[in-house]
């Protein structure tokens, strides 16, 4: 029975990871990069995509969201930095679902441990009827926050 079982098991992830990431490659696809040069490319966009690969140091990310038209420099520059510290992340995707899956995660633990920190925070200030403590926590930090400011204001 316990034979039979980890066989189901195996039988299941490898299907998985056959279904969402195929078990083949065809050499006459364009590869992404060609895809993206060849929409601005076609839109006559050639232009910017020069700039904006000299600008944001070839960001896929970035050259992929302004094919069609151009995004604002807010979002570019936050998916430049964003990416110049992650890894781009088709090429996360293409090692596999299992990478991707376990970079969610990681983004799952950070959030949980931020809102953790907050929950502890407002749990230290005694808690406020009706709130939770995370709520609370971002409140304080608020405030602090708030205060220091006014703090630096008076000083300079």
């Amino acid at each position: 029975m316990i034979q039979f079982k980890f066989i189901q098991i195996l039988f299941i992830s490898i299907f998985s990871i056959m279904l969402f990431t195929g078990c083949s490659h065809k050499d006459d696809e364009q590869s992404f990069d060609e895809q993206i040069w060849q929409t601005y490319s076609d839109n006559n966009r050639l232009d910017k995509y020069n700039e904006l690969v000299e600008r944001y140091d070839n960001k896929r990310i970035i050259l992929w969201l302004n094919e069609e038209e151009d995004s604002w420099w807010i979002t570019n520059f936050t998916l430049w930095l964003v990416f110049s510290i992650l890894p781009d992340m088709p090429d996360i995707l293409a090692m596999g679902t299992l990478v991707g899956i376990m970079w969610a995660i990681g983004m799952i633990g950070v959030a949980g441990g931020i809102l953790g920190g907050l929950a502890w925070l407002g749990g230290l200030m005694g808690g406020i009827p009706g709130l939770p403590p995370a709520i609370v926590g971002i409140l304080f930090l608020g405030i602090m926050f708030s205060v220091l400011q006014k703090l630096f204001a008076l000083l300079f």
